[in-house]
C-alpha cells in the first residue's frame, strides 16, 4: 500500500495521485490503493488467454475437417478479438474531482485533482469469447476484451447480416460493452452499428463499425472466429 508518509515530498505525493487517476480512472482513491500491480496482472492473464485462444484455433484448423459452408445453425464458435481502428488518436474524459492531502505533513491543506483528461486510444484490443450461429445470417457472441481505453471488460453482441455477396455478408449489430470514461461512469453502455463477415471454410473474419461510447469518434473492430464442432 502506498501511503502519504512513504512519499518523500509534496511533489511525489501529487505525482502519485495524478498517475493513479490516469491509470485507474474514475473513482480512484490513492489512500486505498493497496495493489499497484493488479492491473498489470490482469493484462498478463488476458495476454496468456489470448495466446492460448490463438493456439486452440490453430489446432482446430489443423486436425478437424471444414464444414460444408461457413455458417451452420447452432454451431459454436471460438472468438478472438484482435484490433480496433479509430477516427481519432485520443479522446477527452471528464474525471470526478478527488480531494487529497497536498503532502504527508500534519495539517497539510487539501487539494482537489480531476477534470478533463486526454486518453490515448489503443489499436490492439485483445480479447476472447464464445459465439453461436443463430442462423446463416446471425451470430450471438460474448466474452471479455481490453477495450480501446485500456480497460478489461465484458462484452456481448448479436448481428444480423441479410445482405450477401459470395462468402461475405453485411448487416447490423447491437450489444453492450463497458469501461468507457464519460459513459455511465465506466459502466455498461449500449453499442450498435454496421457488421460485416467473411467466411473462409471454418474461419470467419468479423468487422464491426460503430460510434464510440462517450465521444463523437467512430471505430472499426476486427475479430476472428472459428467453428467448433
Amino acid at each position: 500500500m502506498t501511503r502519504p508518509d512513504q512519499l518523500r515530498s509534496e511533489h511525489d505525493w501529487l505525482e502519485h495521485v495524478a498517475r493513479g487517476t490516469r491509470d485507474h480512472g474514475c473513482g480512484y482513491d490513492p489512500l486505498l490503493d493497496n495493489d499497484d500491480l493488479a492491473p498489470a496482472r490482469i493484462l498478463v492473464w488476458l495476454g496468456v488467454l489470448w495466446v492460448l485462444s490463438i493456439a486452440a484455433i490453430a489446432i482446430i484448423l489443423l486436425i478437424l475437417p471444414a464444414p460444408a459452408h461457413g455458417a451452420e445453425v447452432g454451431a459454436l464458435r471460438a472468438v478472438v478479438n484482435v484490433a480496433a481502428w479509430h477516427s481519432r488518436d485520443t479522446t477527452t474524459c471528464d474525471r470526478p474531482g478527488i480531494t487529497v492531502p497536498a503532502s504527508d505533513r500534519p495539517g497539510a491543506p487539501m487539494v482537489t485533482l480531476g477534470g478533463s483528461e486526454t486518453v490515448e486510444l489503443r489499436t490492439w484490443t485483445p480479447g476472447f469469447g464464445v459465439g453461436v450461429d443463430l442462423s446463416e445470417d446471425s451470430m450471438l457472441a460474448g466474452g471479455v476484451w481490453r477495450n480501446s481505453q485500456g480497460e478489461v471488460v465484458p462484452y456481448a453482441t448479436v448481428d444480423w447480416r441479410p445482405l450477401r455477396l459470395g462468402a461475405a455478408s453485411f448487416g447490423l449489430f447491437g450489444g453492450f460493452s463497458a469501461g468507457y470514461c464519460g459513459s455511465n461512469n465506466g459502466g455498461p453502455v449500449p453499442v450498435a452499428g454496421a457488421a460485416a463477415r467473411l467466411d473462409i471454410d471454418r474461419v470467419a473474419v468479423h468487422l464491426l463499425l460503430a460510434k464510440k461510447p462517450g465521444d463523437n469518434s467512430t471505430a472499426v473492430g476486427l475479430a476472428i472466429s472459428v467453428a467448433v464442432p
